[in-house]
């Protein structure tokens, strides 16, 4: 009663190369250029640490406890690669009609097409290190608005 900590096992193997003592890092630029006619293309880039990670095996066989899954390595012994996007956006507005305006609009996100892994398999085995999450694709969205 009265506690303001949160339980977890208390036991020392919880806290074996558990503490995250890394860095982490991130950079954005954006820029927008208007061309003549009035069309506008901005761009943002990001360039963001891949996180830390430590690889993990399963231990298994004890009677009191079956089996217990440990970081071997401290976190930060690994890290995924470095992520970088870069987004960019096309727009191009037309008066139609006194105060309407027709805006049509592209953004094109992952235009690099990078495939960077987001997630990997950390527990050793057959699967280690396997990639479970990559970047998604470059996609290309178009759209349209009308004010009036």
């Amino acid at each position: 009663t009265g506690q303001n900590v949160l339980g977890a096992d208390r036991n020392p193997n919880a806290e074996f190369n558990t503490t995250d003592e890394t860095w982490e890092w991130t950079a954005k630029v954006s820029g927008v250029y208007q061309f003549p006619a009035l069309v506008m293309v901005s761009a943002q880039f990001e360039h963001s640490s891949g996180r830390p990670f430590a690889r993990e095996v399963l231990f298994r066989g004890g009677r009191t406890i079956p089996s217990l899954a440990m970081n071997v390595e401290p976190v930060g012994t690994r890290r995924l690669p470095n992520v970088n996007q870069l987004d960019i956006r096309a727009e191009k507005n037309f008066t139609v009609h006194g105060q309407q305006k027709l805006g049509l609009r592209m953004n094109i996100f992952n235009a690099l097409n990078t495939n960077t892994v987001l997630s990997l398999s950390r527990r050793s085995g057959p699967n280690f290190l396997l990639p479970q999450e990559i970047m998604p694709p470059r996609i290309a969205e178009f759209s349209v608005s009308y004010t009036f």
